[in-house]
């Protein structure tokens, strides 16, 4: 039983087990293992190999969910006083479905994992809506399908979005 304080300064008693006290060899013996405090090199270096890899992947992801739901709560209404239309015909978040969908995509992004399923209908629409605009010639048909694309490419590639439900 190790003792180590927690994330607020409270000590907290806790049972470690390596995998290595948990797996017996082909007969029925534990394998040596190192003594109190110490990790075998080989242990620490996967363990620091895996967290590293893993923060990459959570760090890159909510920071692109983070951003993409702040940039269409935010900044998607301004997108129609720069392209020439008055703030009375912007976009907001909640009441018109292309700022909904991204902020929704951002949202699925920075969430540790989401069913497949659930990226179907933001993206799709933001697809849609991106087809559509560019029918318009309107010039932000481009951007709002590009984020589409990316953001699923993301949560696919880092394992956001989970395939087995």
């Amino acid at each position: 039983m190790g003792r180590r304080e927690g994330a607020i300064g409270i000590d907290c008693h806790c049972e470690e087990q390596s995998d290595e006290a948990i797996q017996l060899d082909r007969h029925g013996a534990l394998p040596p293992s190192p003594s109190y405090g110490e990790t075998s090199r080989a242990t620490r270096d996967d363990k620091s190999l895996k967290l590293k890899g893993h923060w990459y992947k959570s760090t890159v992801c909510r920071h692109a969910g983070l951003g993409l739901f702040l940039f269409s709560v935010l900044l998607y209404p301004l997108v129609a006083f720069f392209s020439g239309r008055p703030l009375g015909q912007a976009e907001v978040f909640g009441l018109t479905p292309d700022p909904t969908a991204l902020a929704t995509l951002g949202l699925l992004l920075g969430a540790k994992r989401a069913p497949w399923w659930l990226w179907i209908m933001p993206a799709g629409w933001c697809l849609f809506s991106a087809m559509t605009l560019w029918a318009l010639h309107a010039p932000e048909a481009f951007g709002l399908g590009m984020v589409s694309v990316i953001s699923v490419v993301l949560a696919f590639r880092y394992g956001r979005a989970s395939v087995v439900v």
